[in-house]
């Protein structure tokens, strides 16, 4: 009779060696399984983020209210102003406002807090009832909220026609511009910029995206 073999001391040494490094190779799979979980996760809720604030923005520059009180141009005639960083405008509620009517609103790329140390600025809203003053006068009862965050860039520009073009500058005037653009750059990738354009309420296109490198 075949008498039983057991184990040697450097077979249970080399089993314990595989078993860890079997060991090591599922955890090291799971753990960048989640990580590609997260990323996808986060990636989608970006996109959806991105998405509602692009709806927000066209929703907004669609229902611009033109001249007002009079046909004179006067401060307090202008219903729009904007430059390379924010823009002001006077349109209806945002549309999750629960008081309709007519609101000033600004939409602006700054930066502040946390973000300040990183060189990084917010896509920010704010909206305050309009009462008869002037466009550019102090939001000082605004509500706000963050739209986009921890942007590399993001800047304004105007259409106003073809005689003139595009222009970082949207003051003193009572009419609107035509088309505004917004230039996104996103963090990670300094060189891939997004731009966005949006048309007002005089009959330009809706909306359009076009992603370009520099």
């Amino acid at each position: 009779m075949m008498r039983e073999r057991g184990f040697t001391l450097l077979e249970m040494l080399i089993a314990m060696t595989l078993m860890a490094l079997l060991t090591v190779g599922l955890t090291s799979g799971l753990r960048l399984g989640a990580r590609v979980w997260d990323g996808a996760d986060d990636r989608r809720l970006a996109i959806q983020e991105q998405q509602a604030t692009y709806t927000l923005l066209r929703r907004t520059l669609t229902q611009l209210i033109p001249q007002n009180l009079s046909q004179e141009a006067t401060a307090r005639t202008v219903t729009f102003l904007g430059d390379a960083a924010r823009m002001r405008l006077l349109s209806t509620a945002p549309a999750d406002v629960a008081r309709p009517g007519l609101y000033r609103i600004e939409i602006a790329a700054e930066t502040a807090g946390e973000n300040a140390s990183l060189g990084r600025r917010d896509l920010v809203i704010r909206w305050q009832p309009f009462a008869g003053e002037a466009l550019a006068a102090p939001l000082d009862q605004a509500d706000r909220r963050i739209l986009l965050a921890g942007l590399e860039e993001g800047a304004f520009s105007y259409f106003g026609n073809r005689d003139e073009g595009w222009v970082s500058q949207w003051s003193s005037r009572v009419d609107l511009p035509q088309l505004v653009r917004l230039r996104l750059g996103r963090p990670g990738d300094a060189s891939l910029f997004e731009e966005v354009v949006f048309g007002t309420n005089l009959g330009l296109p809706d909306i359009s995206a076009i992603a370009s490198s520099e």
